[in-house]
């Protein structure tokens, strides 16, 4: 499959997905769990539309100092965030005010990843900016892509040479340690 047959099939999936309070407590509770032996500065996100939310796990795991994305230009930031802190930009995604202290990448331990599609060798569609691979591939910090279990693809679906895989994928059913292909 091409990747905009991936990105479409699984918008479709995801979009028809019953996301009960059940399924992302299930969610929630993988993450938690993930997270508890985890330290130092973490990445999350603000969830949009029907995408995977991990707002409750990062709200649990009080012990990680979180930071969240914000876009600069063709490039993802990372700032700290206090109360009052998010806009929305202009896809429709909260991401924090320019005034909140922007973080060194170099401090940033691990990085939850939205996504439209995953496979289990970790490789992953996402809206197609390339925003999130261009970050993570400067990076060896640890990276746990986090969707639903309809997100999980059976079959392989075309990739780039810049698509940058995720190491662990976070869904409702629990954490899969990817099997690398390389």
């Amino acid at each position: 499959m091409t990747k905009q047959q991936t990105r479409e099939l699984f918008l479709q999936k995801r979009d028809a997905f019953d996301a009960t309070c059940d399924v992302q407590d299930r969610l929630t509770s993988s993450l938690v769990k993930f997270l508890k032996s985890e330290s130092g500065v973490w990445a999350g996100y603000r969830a949009m539309r029907s995408e995977a939310d991990p707002k409750e796990a990062i709200e649990c795991s009080s012990h990680l100092k979180w930071v969240y994305p914000r876009v600069d230009g063709e490039q993802l930031e990372f700032l700290e965030i206090g109360e009052n802190s998010w806009k929305m930009n202009e896809w429709g995604v909260e991401e924090p005010l320019e005034n909140n202290r922007v973080i060194e990448k170099s401090e940033i331990n691990g990085y939850l990843v939205p996504g439209i599609a995953f496979h289990r060798s970790g490789h992953r569609v996402g809206y197609g900016k390339g925003y999130y691979d261009r970050e993570l591939s400067k990076r060896t910090s640890k990276k746990v892509g986090v969707c639903y279990s309809v997100q999980i693809a059976d079959q392989s679906f075309e990739t780039s040479a810049h698509d940058i895989p995720v190491e662990y994928i976070a869904t409702e059913e629990g954490i899969l340690e990817v099997q690398r292909r390389d």
